[in-house]
């Protein structure tokens, strides 16, 4: 017998009377079975594993995810600027003391915001899987 897959065969069971094994070539004894199309059309296409976005779609949709976080920075940056311009003149020291406050105030309501958007997401997570 020679390497080739046409020279392979199969054993068929021995028989009482016969001692010596019968042998039938592979291609006979498994016929591989080809699936139609119409059989295979049930499957759904693959969904995609990940949506690739742009840095300005990315920013649009955490902006509606959770609104008041770059409202918070927004504030914070305009309270900044204005406090350094004020700091800038001796005269109103009391007023840059006060946009210093401000931006403490700020910030601190930006650091609130993402929390309170984390909280809202993952009671929001749970709920949907429950």
């Amino acid at each position: 017998m020679g390497n080739s897959s046409q020279d392979a065969t199969l054993p068929l069971a021995r028989s009482r009377s016969s001692s010596s094994e019968t042998h039938i070539p592979m291609s006979e004894a498994a016929p591989k079975k080809q699936l139609p199309i119409e059989e295979l059309s049930y499957l759904p296409p693959p969904a995609p594993f990940y949506v690739q976005q742009g840095l300005r779609e990315k920013l649009i949709s955490k902006c509606k995810e959770n609104p008041f976080v770059p409202l918070g920075v927004v504030f914070t940056a305009v309270v900044l600027g204005l406090g350094l311009g004020t700091m800038a003149s001796e005269k109103h020291r009391h007023k840059a003391q006060l946009m210093m406050r401000l931006r403490v105030g700020g910030q601190a309501f930006a650091i609130f915001a993402v929390l309170a958007g984390v909280y809202h997401n993952t009671k929001m997570g749970t709920g949907k899987k429950g």
